[in-house]
């Protein structure tokens, strides 16, 4: 994503594919910010640091804090909580590759040749083409971005 919003800013016409948002990562759903975000660091930190303060209330009463009674877990209020960071997030990632000029294609990408990206649409099932300069990793775009005129198509497939 920074990698596409970086090129954008420079003025290439950046075209990115994704699948559609779904804040429970399958084959056929995905979502900007990719498994970090939906599936790995994000969540896993939001859930550690929810199990943690079972110990931290039954050790607060030994530093002088009075609780107005025993605190209660809610499984299901934790898990939407998450749900709801995950969400914000996607929401975030997804502002910031529109305000930098980034066209998301919504769907699974194939490179068809080296100009050509095949983009499916899981909703209707409809395949469209693009056509762009293809740069398949960071290393790849920097490199391009150092000789590119702009006038041409970049895509960054992730």
């Amino acid at each position: 994503m920074r990698a596409s919003r970086m090129a954008a800013q420079k003025k290439a016409k950046v075209g990115l594919c994704e699948l559609p948002f779904d804040p429970i990562s399958s084959e056929l759903t995905g979502g900007l910010g990719g498994t970090c975000v939906i599936r790995g660091c994000v969540p896993k930190k939001l859930l550690m640091y929810g199990s943690a303060f079972s110990s931290e209330f039954s050790d607060a009463e030994g530093f002088g804090w009075e609780l107005p009674g025993k605190p209660q877990f809610s499984w299901d209020r934790l898990l939407r909580a998450k749900t709801e960071e995950i969400v914000r997030l996607n929401g975030i990632y997804s502002r910031l590759l529109d305000n930098s000029g980034v066209d998301t294609h919504i769907g699974s990408g194939k490179l068809l040749d080296k100009n050509t990206v095949q983009v499916t649409s899981p909703e209707v099932r409809s395949r469209s083409k693009f056509l762009y300069d293809t740069l398949t990793n960071i290393r790849a775009m920097f490199k391009y971005l150092r000789r590119a005129r702009f006038s041409s198509r970049l895509v960054v497939l992730l």
